[in-house]
């Protein structure tokens, strides 16, 4: 796993330290909300105030992944960013894998190829290049060849980011 160390602004320091707080702030407010010494009335509060935290948190969240993806080396791998007083994210870059392209007719590929079909394409819930689709393909003559190609596309996953706890 490769490791890369971030240069962080102050004010991205100083915002890390204010979330701090506001979970200090948050621990302390809902810290007797799993006892009996709560009424309805306020667990509903209570509830849909920590609703709004929770969807903003999320927003926020897939904001600071994206900023992440941005910087994060782009071969594939796992990688550590490091960021501002110890904290860290994880990225995870998998490899890009062939798939078929967005509107393919997969039973004319079925009767174009015939019992060739298998060798090429493996069916789950979906029809999946095989993952020797690159050698078998070559053992075809050329217009099956250019047929089977152009119903594969190279997909890269999106990049995983996660944030330790």
């Amino acid at each position: 796993m490769s490791q890369h160390s971030l240069t962080s602004t102050s004010e991205a320091s100083e915002r890390v330290l204010e979330l701090r707080g506001l979970l200090a702030d948050l621990h302390r407010l809902t810290g007797g909300v799993h006892s009996s010494n709560i009424d309805t009335a306020e667990a509903v509060g209570l509830g849909r105030e920590l609703r709004r935290i929770i969807a903003r948190s999320q927003a926020t969240l897939e904001h600071a992944k994206a900023r992440v993806r941005e910087d994060a080396p782009k071969q594939a791998g796992h990688h550590t960013l490091l960021g501002p007083d110890g904290t860290e994210a994880l990225v995870v870059i998998q490899e890009s894998r062939p798939a078929l392209r967005r509107g393919v007719d997969v039973e004319e590929l079925r009767r174009t190829f015939g019992t060739d079909f298998e060798l090429l394409f493996e069916t789950r819930e979906r029809v999946l290049p095989r993952p020797d689709f690159a050698t078998e393909v070559l053992a075809l003559d050329n217009t099956r060849q250019k047929i089977a190609i152009n119903a594969v596309d190279s997909r890269n996953p999106t990049t995983r980011v996660s944030f330790p706890k």
